[in-house]
């Protein structure tokens, strides 16, 4: 376990490094590699796996997704965020987003049908 972040890794001794002819480009371990996994990596695999498997559905989302952002960053100016902390981000992401909103809503629709439609 690493005690500055708390995440447990798994750590194994190979013993099929001596007998590999990559040794010398792998390691300059005499006793071989330790190899070192996170507990959770078994979840990042499947994520992954599910990700790759679906991904004509991905590349779909990614089409409409990427233009609002792309819209954002151009158009609205946003390129980076000012404040830190997450809590502060997400209410600076949240602000873009609604900025974003208005911009496509009155685009859709003029004044007129937008006093109309919240009466």
């Amino acid at each position: 376990m690493n005690r500055s972040t708390h995440i447990l890794w798994h750590l194994k001794k190979t013993r099929s490094c001596s007998s590999c002819k990559y040794k010398n480009k792998c390691t300059s371990s005499k006793s071989g590699r330790t190899l070192q996994r996170w507990e959770h990596e078994a979840v990042l695999e499947a994520v992954h796996e599910k990700t790759w498997s679906r991904n004509e559905t991905y590349k779909q989302r990614r089409c409409i997704v990427e233009h609002p952002f792309g819209t954002v960053k151009r158009s609205l100016g946003y390129s980076f965020f000012l404040r830190k902390r997450i809590e502060n981000v997400d209410a600076e992401a949240s602000s873009m987003f609604i900025a974003y909103n208005l911009k496509r809503l009155f685009a859709v629709f003029s004044t007129q049908e937008l006093i109309a439609k919240f009466r």
